[in-house]
């Protein structure tokens, strides 16, 4: 063997000096230390695991295109009405701690958010009025509690006993009309 072993192929060869035993030694012992270095350095397996992220990168690429395009289909094809029908909200309500939830709120905060003057601008009173059926209403009403409560003393000081009197000779309503362009 020589120092310029070119396995085969054509080039320049020198012959190897003469070595003693002792130096031929060291030198197989440097030959092997160099090869097992440069094996070492090496991975025996780079080449198929390259070849390996030639094919998962691309088959992982299509698999979430795939997986993608399942959601999708799933999602548009989805009944969310019949899906509502099926939960159980009394069950689902059952498992919530309301007052776990409510301990959670920031009330300060939520109440800086709302807008009251919106709020109270919003409904129409009108609207309200209509809908109230003032019979019912009146037949709750406890008129006898009612005039029990009023401050008898407090509504003859108040009032203008020589008005009343005057009003009363002529007709009560007309006394009524005066009252109303007075106040």
């Amino acid at each position: 063997m020589t120092l310029s072993d070119t396995r085969g192929k054509p080039g320049p060869t020198v012959e190897d000096p003469p070595l003693s035993p002792d130096e031929r030694a060291e030198l197989e012992r440097l030959r092997a230390q160099t090869a097992a270095a440069i094996v070492g350095a090496v991975d025996p397996l780079d080449r198929l695991r390259a070849a390996g992220k030639r094919i998962t990168d691309p088959a992982e690429s299509l698999a979430q295109r795939v997986a993608e395009r399942v959601v999708d289909l799933l999602v548009h094809a989805l009944d969310v009405n019949a899906l509502v029908r099926m939960v159980d909200l009394n069950a689902l309500l059952d498992q919530v701690d309301i007052d776990k939830v409510l301990e959670s709120v920031d009330l300060n905060a939520l109440l800086d958010r709302v807008d009251l003057n919106a709020l109270l601008n919003r409904p129409d009173v009108d609207d309200v009025m209509r809908r109230v059926d003032v019979v019912t209403l009146l037949d709750r009403v406890d008129v006898n509690e009612l005039v029990r409560r009023i401050d008898m003393d407090a509504l003859v000081e108040q009032t203008d006993l020589g008005a009343v009197i005057a009003c009363s000779a002529s007709g009560s309503s007309s006394w009524a009309s005066s009252r109303s362009s007075a106040g």
